[in-house]
């Protein structure tokens, strides 16, 4: 199961909040694979065991991750990442701090290359 949130381009969401913002969709899907084969980093962090995706889903829908707008220029991705990872290591949902710490750093880099780039925000509504 992977969850992913992305630029909304359907012209019948609703108007953004932002200055020519756009809407996130946010998604659970099923994959064929783990990890895509053009991904340039993947970090692991382990979940307690017994988690469920509803227990997931329940968590981005209480907190309104599923709020999202993004820049005008599509930006706030990482900041989307590094709110749903924070709110769930704040109910507890992983087991090893160490890992949630260093996804939370890797996500101060773009890629390709690595380049450290502040986090841009978007706007959760």
């Amino acid at each position: 199961m992977q969850l992913d949130c992305w630029v909304s381009t359907d012209p019948d969401v609703l108007r953004p909040i932002l200055a020519g913002g756009h809407k996130a969709n946010v998604l659970f899907s099923v994959k064929e694979y783990l990890v895509p084969l053009d991904t340039e980093l993947s970090l692991k962090i382990d979940v307690v065991s017994g988690m469920t995706i509803r227990d997931v889903y329940e968590q981005v829908i209480e907190a309104g991750l599923h709020k999202f707008e993004f820049t005008r220029n599509g930006f706030g991705y990482r900041h989307w990442i590094r709110s749903f990872i924070h709110h769930l290591s704040d109910r507890g949902f992983f087991v090893d701090q160490a890992q949630v710490a260093e996804a939370k750093e890797s996500l101060r880099m773009i890629w390709p290359g690595g380049f450290d780039l502040p986090i841009i925000e978007g706007l959760f509504y």
